[in-house]
């Protein structure tokens, strides 16, 4: 007899936090992969790369692993940091981003 896996999903809902957008933001993008870091700052619940990126830059963050379920997960380490390959692996539907750097939300000047 033929087992079958089955899959299990379950959401919970996490109070969001809205951060200032972080600007233009430059960083190295590798697909379907996630980044086992030691250094995890905190997993926010996210609905776009932006907002991923805006927590990032508040909380000072060097990388991140953003999920197609809408999480992301920052990190004050990045991939730099480790000499092995055992920190990185394949996950389906997942982006890892190294080397984040933002350069904030655009300075308003005001007129006298």
């Amino acid at each position: 007899e033929e087992e079958e896996e089955e899959e299990v999903f379950t959401t919970t809902e996490e109070p969001t936090t809205t951060y200032p957008p972080a600007g233009p933001c430059t960083y190295s993008a590798i697909y379907q992969t996630t980044f086992n870091g030691n250094k995890l700052l905190k997993t926010v619940s996210v609905k776009s790369p932006s907002e991923c990126f805006a927590a990032c830059y508040a909380l000072g963050c060097r990388s991140a692993n953003l999920y197609s379920a809408g999480t992301c997960d920052l990190f004050k380490d990045a991939l730099i940091d480790y000499r092995r390959p055992d920190v990185v692996g394949f996950q389906h539907g997942a982006v890892y981003f190294d080397g984040i750097q933002c350069q904030g939300p655009p300075k308003v000047v005001e007129s006298p």
